[in-house]
């Protein structure tokens, strides 16, 4: 090869590993040849600062050996990327071998990123400085997976899927782009919150309209939320399409809350409970521990239990009775504003204190009152002597105001009792206000009236004597206030009927008191008192023939009479008083009497003034008249001696 420098040397762009250069060597001082591959694998460590490989024009930016089996690229004299004896690559520091996987390590300032582009568009970054990022830069989704299979996907939208067994567009779990905030929290002790990020609960559900939903997908099997502490279990869920699923004897598609174990269910209000279901299904209300199919207890003046009917029209409230509907008891509303109590049955109904019957009412309507077999519309049996029947103004009060009947002892006897001034008895026609008709006072005294008065200290006995007769008695002592009967009409009959009292026995009629104020009986049975023993003061009668010649004889009518009656035969009081004033008397033709008031003070009947007029004494004119024959008789007998006399001379 002639001598020519290296300058005019022909360019050697594409070299092989096995070409050759000239090189020196200075400890042997002599010119060697060494290949490409030799050159390059002999080369030198370098640095950060100054790299093995480096540019002419920057010779802190290349390639250089970091340690044993690594690798550094430096840019500007540091560190950029590192590659370990492991392929693990290292940005910005030496990578860290986790587990024995290859692995990337990027070490730089905060807010440092990782970018991911495609076809020199950045579609995704990783950024660290607070907190790691993690971006999707495009609309395109962010997805995560193992073994070569997606698990969890972050859409453009926000919304997060753990796939799960499902699929991208069906997950097992997705979170909503759109969802509030604390849609769902899990804190540090593990407690979840639902639209809340304080859970105070295991699980804490809020929302300004809360709920929560247990769906079956098949539609027929049972949906079940359930809570277990020990041997305690509840379940609160919906049936089956079969039922009886989570709960015997429910029907299905019912919804179900209960005890799935041999424990009571209870429920509540402030803390307290207020309904128990027991393990034999027995329900108190008020009570933890029922005794009865259903057992409702109160506390204090608390109302036990009300039953109601939404319906205004006759409709049943309640229902009572044998299982197999034989005897039932039911409250009913009649539609018409009243409510019922009765047997649904031809049964009777029955009231009972101490369990023991007290008043019955049979299916005829009949009220037996310690009667089990009413023989009326209201029985009262009663043995022991005390108060069969008792009315009282005021209840629980002390006797006044009170009536009570009384059965004796021996069955004998029936008492009446009335307590305070008077028993009164009181009638009324149909829509018409009663009226007092009859009065016993507590004295004894008895008044059968609409109008007139008594005196509390005059009143009549009645009674039977010994033999059956029929006894008024006054009562009173003092003359003055002895009356007898007093039979008043309130029209004028005025007629030889309408009497005022008519007397018969089993053959005929007797005696008769007239309207018109005749006396009808049977002729020569007129009997007056006439013996001597009863008699004092006697002496003859004067002459009364000086008074009857001044009877002047009338026929007449009384003013009620009809014109066409006959005419009555009689005197006249005026024209006989001034000549015989001992024949003449009083008549009360109309007594006085107060005005009736009612209980408010008002006039029923008002007051009437006495009403006198003349009369006669016409037994004592009938004497007098007898008196007057036998002057007459006298006279005659005189006359007849005298005319006898002067015939004889």
């Amino acid at each position: 090869m002639a001598n020519i420098k290296i300058t005019d040397l022909n360019a050697f762009t594409d070299p092989a590993s096995t070409d050759v250069l000239a090189i020196v060597d200075v400890s042997a001082d002599e010119t060697k040849k060494v290949t490409i591959a030799d050159l390059l694998e002999n080369a030198g460590a370098g640095t950060a600062a100054a790299p093995a490989f480096a540019f002419d024009a920057d010779k802190d930016t290349g390639m250089y050996r970091v340690g044993a089996n690594q690798l550094g690229f430096a840019t500007a004299g540091t560190g950029r990327l590192f590659i370990d004896s492991s392929g693990n690559v290292g940005i910005g520091a030496s990578p860290t071998n986790y587990a024995g996987y290859n692995n990337l390590v990027q070490n730089g300032a905060s807010g440092s990123t990782f970018e991911q582009r495609i076809a020199g568009a950045l579609v995704a970054s990783l950024t660290a400085d607070t907190q790691v990022t993690v971006k999707s830069i495009t609309a395109i989704p962010l997805v995560l997976g193992t073994s070569n299979n997606e698990r969890f996907r972050i859409t453009s939208t926000g919304q997060l899927s753990h796939i799960g067994g499902g699929t991208s567009g069906s997950p097992a779990v997705a979170f909503n782009g759109s969802a509030p905030s604390n849609s769902l929290v899990i804190d540090s002790t593990g407690k979840v919150g639902v639209g809340t990020g304080s859970p105070g609960a295991t699980v804490d559900v809020s929302a300004s309209t809360g709920s929560l939903r247990v769906a079956s997908s098949t539609g027929t099997n049972y949906a079940l939320v359930a809570s277990q502490n020990g041997t305690g279990s509840c379940r609160l869920g919906v049936e089956s399409s079969t039922g009886s699923s989570l709960l015997i004897g429910a029907s299905a598609y019912s919804s179900i809350l209960c005890s799935s174990s041999s424990h009571s269910l209870h429920l509540g209000t402030n803390t307290t409970t207020a309904l128990t279901i027991d393990q034999s299904q027995r329900v108190g209300i008020g009570t933890t521990s029922p005794g009865y199919l259903l057992d409702c207890k109160g506390t204090g003046a608390t109302n036990v239990a009300r039953f109601l009917t939404g319906s205004t029209s006759s409709s049943e409230v309640a229902q009572f009775g044998r299982i197999d509907q034989a005897v039932n008891l039911s409250i009913d509303y009649d539609g018409t504003g009243a409510m019922g109590i009765g047997t649904t049955t031809a049964h009777p109904l029955l009231l009972k204190t101490g369990a023991t019957e007290k008043v019955r009412i049979d299916s005829s309507g009949n009220v037996g009152i310690k009667a089990s077999d009413p023989l009326a519309q209201l029985h009262i049996a009663n043995t022991s002597g005390t108060n069969g029947f008792y009315l009282s103004r005021a209840a629980g009060s002390a006797i006044g105001d009170q009536v009570s009947i009384h059965m004796l002892a021996d069955a004998s006897k029936a008492r009446v009792y009335g307590y305070g001034d008077a028993l009164t008895f009181w009638t009324a026609a149909t829509g018409a206000t009663a009226s007092e008709r009859m009065r016993i006072t507590n004295d004894g005294f008895l008044r059968a009236t609409t109008t007139g008065n008594y005196a509390s200290a005059i009143g009549y006995n009645f009674a039977w004597d010994t033999i059956s007769r029929f006894l008024i008695q006054h009562t009173s002592t003092t003359a003055g206030n002895n009356f007898g009967l007093q039979i008043n009409y309130a029209a004028t009959p005025n007629t030889t009927q309408n009497e005022f009292l008519y007397c018969n026995d089993s053959t005929a009629t007797r005696f008769i008191v007239r309207s018109n104020g005749g006396l009808a009986n049977y002729q020569s049975n007129d009997v007056n008192l006439c013996d001597e023993r009863e008699k004092k003061n006697i002496e003859a009668l004067d002459s009364t023939w000086s008074c009857l010649k001044h009877w002047d004889l009338k026929k007449f009518h009384y003013n009620e009479d009809a014109d066409t009656d006959d005419k009555r035969y009689g005197v006249i009081a005026q024209q006989v008083a001034p000549h015989c004033p001992e024949v003449i008397t009083d008549w009360v033709k109309q007594n006085a009497a107060d005005a009736v008031l009612d209980d408010d003070g008002n006039v029923v009947t008002p007051a009437v003034e006495e009403i006198v007029r003349m009369g006669v004494k016409e037994q004592q004119m009938m004497w007098m008249a007898i008196k007057a024959l036998q002057e007459a008789q006298t006279r005659i007998e005189t006359l007849e001696a005298e005319v006898a006399a002067l015939k004889g001379a």
